[in-house]
Parts: C-alpha cells; structure tokens; sequence
C-alpha cells in the first residue's frame, strides 16, 4: 500500500512555495491543482566518506499523494483553484517526502478512500478463499472425528461381549474401503457412508445435495459484496461534503446496491429452503449393495410440520461429460424409478419424530456405481415431500451399489 508508506515512512520537513498552478489533462475537463516548491532533504545516500549528511535542494512541482499517482483530479477548474487558497508564495509550510527517494514528495498528507476501496476486490476474495478452507478444515476435523465413532457405532448395533471379535469386525471395516478401492477403481468408495453410524440401524446415509456449502459461500459473498457497498457510499458521500460529488461513482453505488440487494434476498429465499422443512435422515443395514440384493433401510423425520405428502423414491441416474467446442457440458438421464413408500396429510408435532422403516431391493440386472472422467451411474434414495407453509423439497441420500 503506498499511501501507507505515505504515513508510516514519510519524512516531514519544511519547503518553500514557488508558484501555483492548475494542470488541465489533455484536452478533458478535468483539472487538478499543483503546486511548485523547493526543499532541502538528504540524499539515498544520507553520508559521505566523513560521515557528514549529504543534503540536496530539490524543486519539485507536487500537491498530495494522487499527484504522485497522476489522479486527483477535479471536474470544476474552480474547485481545483480553491484547493490552492491555502498556499501563498514565497511562505514556508510542511512536506513529506520518500526517503529513499527525495523527488517524491507531498504538502498535504491526508488520507484517500478511493484508493482504499480497490482493496475491497481482494479482500472480498481473499474471504471467499477463507471461507473455502474453513469448510474443508472442518470437513476433514468432522471426518476424523467419524472414524473414531465407528466403534462405538458397532457396539451399539451389535452388542457382544466378546472383544476379539468386535475387533476383528472394526477391522475388517476399515479393510474394505482399500481394498474395493484397489480392485473397483472406477467404483464410489463407502467411506463416508461407514464413517457415518446410524441412531437404529448401521449406517447413516449422507446428504448428496446438502446446502451448508452453498449457504456458506452466498453468506460470504453478501458480506464482502456489503464492505464494497460501504466503501463506495463512503467515497461518495465524501465527495458531497467536499462539494465534490462524482456523479459517476454515484451511479455505479445504487447499481452495487442494487446487486447487494438482489443477493440478499436470494441468501434468504436458500436459507428459508434449507430450514423451513425439519431435517430428515435415512438410515439403512447395509452398504455397499449388490444388484438383486434387498436390504432394510429407516426414515427419520423430525416433527414441526405438517405435511400434505412425504415419499420416497429409489434412484438411478446416468450423466455424460463431453465437450462441445470450447464448453464442457453434461446430459443426464434417469435409468430407473420407484417409488417405495407414500404417506399423505399427517403431523409431526414438535419434539417428536415421524419414523418409516422399508425395504428395497437393486433390480438384478441393474448397472452398479460408477464415476470416472466422462461419465457416472449413481443411485440415490429422493425424499421427497410437500408440508405446510414450505415450498415443496427433494433431499437426495447417496447409495453404492457394487458389481
């Protein structure tokens, strides 16, 4: 920040005022005040060989720290004259210059919002990118604190007394994931599937479309969008008290607005459909599947609505990658539907849960899990559902399914 250094290094000395003048830029209404003047300051080599300090006399023509910037210009000539009513001829006043370059120096050492505002673009990045590492940091603390869950989980859905053998069971567990990675490669792994233990069955299926990362970066985004809007209001309003005002910026500050504006309430229309519905959990005893297998699995759905329907869908999903031209774009398809159970018009009063246990079975000659570069073959199970006072959601629980 070299307006910093303007505070912080700058040197303060006195000068004599020469002459003023007004410089018109090009053949463009805009004007900017100057002023000439002589000083006396040390030279970047403030010694010489007998240690005395070596000064110069610079006469230079400067006014405040845009004209070092080639800006600072005014769009009235008259108000360019009226900044230099301050400063008479042959009288002494107080300059800042760059010590380790003399030439640079100033007669008024005051502070410019405007170039404080082009920081407002970094630092709206720079919390985005924050916000990107504090979700993985807490991804990653989530995901290990899961493994060591994984024990517990076994004890409470498997209970025995015997101890060799639930180690062998942790174990083998933990065993599988690698293994399948190793002879399935283009296979989904189930790691986060047997890092989650369910509350009445084994596993506890994770969100595919979970919204706290989405919310997460509009949350960010609204709030650095709001520093640039203070910003900009700032300078602008800056601008009216300097009798001064930059009808351009003006005009692109109620546009910013506007946008600051616009993301907001879509922040909210998002927050208000991740939370107007209670959150729902699918559980199930087995992971990974096979096709033709048939396994149990539970709905859990947490009271403080009432709904007009709740169902749910098992399903699978075929998405190619391909480039067209310069685009990368993606086509999907759904293979295979099924509804495997529909409830209608019931309440799930506060503090209480709706709970439905079901059973499901992968068609035998259905297409397993698979992801790699161009295309995947995923199967899900789709809660979906429409309750009072909420727009109607579909909250989608991931499954793998092996060869």
């Amino acid at each position: 920040m070299p307006q910093w250094r303007l505070f912080k290094e700058y040197q303060k000395t006195q000068c004599t005022v020469i002459e003023t003048a007004v410089v018109n830029q090009g053949n463009s209404d805009l004007y900017r005040p100057q002023i000439h003047i002589k000083y006396v300051a040390p030279t970047p080599i403030h010694s010489d060989n007998s240690g005395k300090t070596i000064l110069k006399q610079y006469s230079i023509w400067t006014y405040d720290f845009n004209t070092l910037n080639n800006s600072g210009y005014f769009y009235q000539k008259d108000e360019a004259y009226n900044a230099l009513k301050a400063f008479e001829t042959n009288k002494q006043y107080d300059c800042w210059y760059d010590p380790h370059y003399p030439q640079k120096v100033v007669v008024l050492c005051n502070w410019s919002w405007t170039n404080v505002t082009m920081l407002i673009v970094p630092i709206s990045l720079f919390l985005l990118g924050l916000g990107s590492l504090i979700h993985i940091f807490m991804y990653q603390t989530v995901h290990s604190q899961k493994k060591t869950a994984i024990p517990s989980g076994s004890l409470q859905n498997k209970p025995s007394d015997n101890a060799d053998e639930l180690s062998s069971q942790i174990a083998s567990d933990s065993e599988s994931v690698p293994e399948q990675a190793h002879v399935l490669p283009n296979v989904p792994s189930v790691q986060n599937i047997i890092d989650s233990p369910g509350v009445k069955m084994k596993y506890r299926l994770p969100l595919a479309n979970s919204p706290i990362g989405s919310l997460g970066v509009l949350l960010l985004l609204c709030i650095g969008w709001g520093l640039l809007c203070i910003a900009i209001l700032s300078v602008g309003i800056g601008g009216f008290l300097d009798k001064n005002p930059d009808w351009i910026l003006i005009g692109f500050t109620v546009v910013f607005f506007l946008i600051g504006i616009g993301l907001v309430l879509y922040f909210i229309h998002n927050l208000q459909l991740a939370t107007s519905v209670s959150p729902t959990l699918l559980e199930t005893n087995d992971t990974p599947l096979h096709p033709g297998q048939t396994t149990t699995a539970l709905l859990i759905q947490m009271g403080g609505n009432y709904f007009f329907k709740l169902s749910v869908v098992l399903v699978c999903e075929e998405e190619a990658f391909f480039s067209y031209g310069t685009d990368i774009r993606s086509e999907k398809f759904v293979a295979y539907e099924t509804t495997l159970f529909s409830e209608k018009d019931f309440n799930i009063v506060t503090d209480e849960q709706f709970e439905k246990s079901f059973e499901f079975t992968i068609p035998p000659n259905a297409m397993h899990s698979f992801d790699s570069l161009h295309n995947r073959i995923s199967w899900r199970l789709d809660v979906c559902g429409e309750a009072e006072g909420a727009p109607p959601f579909t909250r989608s629980y991931v499954l793998v399914v092996n060869p």
